[in-house]
């Protein structure tokens, strides 16, 4: 049984799967941030490699020194995953499981991989081991190349608002339901995002955040300042809430009503900001935020401070304050 509960109708498929010995060699874990592919991932690499000697395997994969367990991911303070790195998993293959039957790969994230390294990995996949499963851990699926995804069986992980990822979230927290479905909505279905996002730190830099986007459709504040002190925050982690505020303000101009429990004074203030774009405006908007957010993720020579101040200027020069 997986730990969250999000998980579960996928984790009986892939359980079901391996106890009757016809697991694909190759899996495509895909969904949003937050939704725990990496958990799952290694959760399904302890089930195959802890199999015969639970204790024992546990204990080396905990430690980071199961030899028939490889985990890649980009190498610090760098964005992008290597083709040396990939490499390795032709390494693994060519040798025997020395604690057991099987070997595991894991890659997170697989859209963090240079063309090189994803065309490395589409040899080992073509040519799949009996004895070793290589699982992709995505959060931008479309990224990868389309012969890599073809490849792999996916496993897709969709935003989840049920009762039971609340009754979880809520747990965790020790909040009420009203409070852990606001919060799971601002996180746009993603649970462990939400936890992040309930962090009190988090909760005043949002607000910060909000302010200063009301400034900005006010024409209250510098751009390049603005964009200077958001280059030195969490860039991502800002996208997304802007990217979120921007996508409730399309609902309002579509006349969708918003999550019941946010703040009455939060939609007033959003229902006033889009009378100031045009609809299209608004789409062209969160498309640049989302791509923004896309390309920071892969690319380490990007200017982000330049990026952010090009998505200001767009902002202004959209608005109809802006014309």
């Amino acid at each position: 049984m997986t730990d969250y509960p999000w998980q579960n109708t996928q984790w009986q498929m892939v359980n079901q799967s391996f106890e009757e010995e016809r697991l694909p060699s190759a899996l495509l874990l895909t969904g949003p941030e937050g939704m725990g592919q990496l958990h799952f991932a290694q959760q399904l690499a302890q089930l195959i490699l802890t199999r015969d000697n639970s204790v024992k395997m546990q204990a080396l994969l905990q430690g980071g020194t199961h030899p028939d367990f490889l985990l890649i991911q980009p190498q610090a303070d760098k964005h992008a995953i290597s083709i040396e790195q990939i490499r390795e998993i032709n390494q693994l293959n060519q040798a025997t499981a020395q604690q057991g039957q099987y070997k595991v790969v894991i890659i997170e994230p697989a859209e963090a991989m240079t063309v090189a390294a994803s065309n490395a990995l589409l040899k080992s996949l073509e040519e799949p081991s009996a004895s070793t499963f290589i699982f992709l851990a995505s959060y931008q699926a479309h990224r990868l190349l389309a012969t890599l995804r073809s490849r792999c069986q996916k496993i897709k992980f969709q935003p989840s608002f049920s009762q039971a990822t609340l009754d979880w979230l809520a747990h965790q927290l020790n909040k009420s339901n009203d409070y852990v479905t606001s919060l799971l909505s601002l996180a746009q279905g993603a649970p462990l995002q939400a936890l992040t996002l309930a962090d009190v730190d988090s909760m005043q830099q949002r607000k910060q955040w909000f302010n200063q986007l009301t400034l900005l459709c006010e024409a209250k504040v510098d751009l390049i300042t603005l964009a200077e002190q958001w280059h030195q925050q969490a860039v991502n982690q800002l996208l997304r809430c802007l990217s979120r505020w921007w996508q409730d303000m399309i609902k309002i101009r579509l006349s969708v009503a918003l999550d019941s429990t946010m703040p009455v004074q939060y939609g007033q203030q959003l229902k006033k900001m889009s009378h100031l774009f045009d609809l299209s405006s608004l789409f062209a908007i969160v498309e640049n935020m989302d791509q923004l957010r896309a390309d920071l993720s892969q690319q380490t020579s990007l200017n982000t401070q330049m990026q952010l101040e090009s998505l200001l200027i767009q902002i202004k020069e959209l608005s109809n304050d802006g014309k």
